[in-house]
């Protein structure tokens, strides 16, 4: 059952349920329904923006990458679809494993840092809201995710292969916060003479309503590394969400991480319309 647009917390369940569907660990990028209750959920939903990290991720040599990003979501009823394609440019000795909020860096042997730039794999991702009481504002959703292998792997923005993803989560409201507690697994693609591994993840979200326009919030993640010898991916992601008008809406975020898997900084931007 889908919470309803009139429910105080339809809004805040709809924000947190599509909280993994996006690029990168940034699951901050969806929470874009913060801002106040919409109308209807129904309809396509256009997004782009920018996303910026840093770090050395067990390597030598600091990496960075940009990505510019568009998306697509389309949703109804209980079921959510989305198409993510992100441009990137990379800069440093590395390989972009994993898509979505799965994304790990891969750091290459050496210190010398090169410059790729083009199109990264596409992420189509599918929601299911698969319960939801009202009067408890208990949500319980179930989704997946395909990676499709569109980046060029000669040049370290994606592997050549597929990954595919399955997560579970459990959302519950108390008047104007929301928190949601989320499991997943993801099927790594392995290219010939890597031993990337699958992977599990958890995490951990609140989102708090400041006013009507205007919403905060937190996202903890915890995901093993795709590298048997590397420690897993520990990362926080703070967000602001604001409503411009009806149909529009902005967010901006930052985050970082707590492992050397993990990046040290990065931030970024999202702008969304509602059709």
């Amino acid at each position: 059952m889908q919470p309803q647009a009139d429910h105080p917390c339809g809004a805040a369940i709809r924000v947190l349920r599509h909280c993994h569907t996006t690029y990168h660990g940034a699951c901050a990028l969806a929470l874009l329904f913060a801002a106040t209750p919409l109308p209807a959920a129904d309809g396509l939903q256009l997004s782009t923006g920018f996303d910026y990290n840093r770090g050395k991720y067990g390597g030598d040599s600091p990496i960075e990458v940009a990505a510019t990003v568009i998306q697509g979501r389309f949703e109804r009823g209980p079921y959510v679809w989305q198409v993510t394609l992100p441009y990137l440019v990379l800069h440093g000795p590395g390989t972009l494993v994993g898509g979505g909020d799965s994304l790990e860096i891969v750091p290459a042997a050496g210190t010398q840092r090169h410059r790729e730039a083009g199109f990264g794999d596409v992420v189509v991702s599918m929601n299911y809201a698969a319960f939801y009481d009202a009067q408890s504002g208990f949500a319980l959703d179930v989704g997946g995710r395909i990676k499709l292998p569109t980046a060029d792997s000669d040049r370290g923005l994606g592997t050549g292969k597929s990954d595919l993803a399955l997560r579970l989560q459990a959302i519950r409201t108390w008047d104007r916060t929301s928190w949601m507690l989320g499991v997943g697994y993801q099927w790594t693609g392995r290219p010939s003479g890597t031993d990337y591994r699958n992977v599990g993840q958890a995490s951990l979200a609140a989102d708090h309503r400041l006013n009507e326009d205007t919403s905060l919030g937190a996202i903890v993640d915890f995901r093993q590394s795709v590298q048997p010898s590397q420690p897993g991916q520990r990362e926080l992601t703070l967000y602001l969400a604001h409503r411009l008008s009806r149909q529009w809406k902005i967010q901006t975020y930052v985050y970082g991480g707590a492992s050397q898997s993990s990046p040290d900084i990065g931030f970024g931007s999202m702008l969304s319309v509602q059709f």
